[in-house]
């Protein structure tokens, strides 16, 4: 069950490999029941629009982090928006744009939603989604990639996790961008690629626990 407070966004993929490039999608969609329902054509469901279309029209953002917030009292809906580190603004749009469909589609009255892709995440609900961060949410994204030999495996996890975690989660200062990335030899010398990214308003000891 989720916590009552709202959730903050952590990516943490790794993936064993020999295409470095290779890109799934990952869709995933959590419809969230707290805060119940909003009723078709009503003024929160086009606040709710409003406020999307205002993230993913939003073309003076480079860093990849996206928070609006559209109407009045409990109509007002929140809304942020993390994409991938290492991806272009225009694919962060894009992926943007593709989780509010699937949303749109999966939770078509939920108040509260969060979902996206490998590249992205979004989350919108009726109270602000800024500054709170919840440990108990997860979602787990699985590759269709066998791993051959599990400890090798783990092996070169645990020692790659830790190097990427310290890169941004060592200041309390309000990084635009906290993400960083890396491989090592994995089983059969294959490289394990790995990234971690926190959202840049969680706090150093929020990231460092997520």
């Amino acid at each position: 069950m989720l916590s009552p407070r709202v959730l903050s966004f952590l990516f943490l993929l790794f993936t064993l490999t020999s295409q470095a490039n290779a890109k799934p999608e990952y869709p995933y969609a959590v419809c969230i029941t707290e805060g119940g329902d909003y009723a078709p054509d009503s003024t929160y469901q086009t606040n709710l629009h409003t406020v999307l279309s205002r993230i993913i029209s939003d073309t003076q953002i480079d860093y990849g982090f996206y928070n609006s917030s559209y109407g009045q009292d409990s109509d007002r809906v929140y809304a942020t928006g993390l994409c991938r580190g290492d991806v272009t603004p225009l694919t962060c749009l894009t992926c943007l744009n593709n989780s509010r469909l699937l949303l749109l589609k999966q939770c078509p009255h939920q108040k509260r939603a969060v979902g996206g892709y490998g590249e992205c995440m979004l989350h919108y609900s009726y109270r602000s989604v800024l500054g709170y961060y919840d440990s108990d949410f997860r979602v787990y994204l699985r590759s269709e990639t066998n791993v051959t030999d599990w400890d090798q495996y783990s092996y070169a996890l645990k020692k790659l996790l830790p190097v990427l975690k310290g890169k941004i989660a060592t200041t309390d200062s309000y990084l635009k961008r906290k993400y960083a990335s890396g491989n090592a030899t994995g089983p059969d010398s294959q490289a394990v690629y790995a990234s971690v990214q926190c959202a840049p308003d969680l706090t150093v000891a929020e990231c460092n626990d997520c």
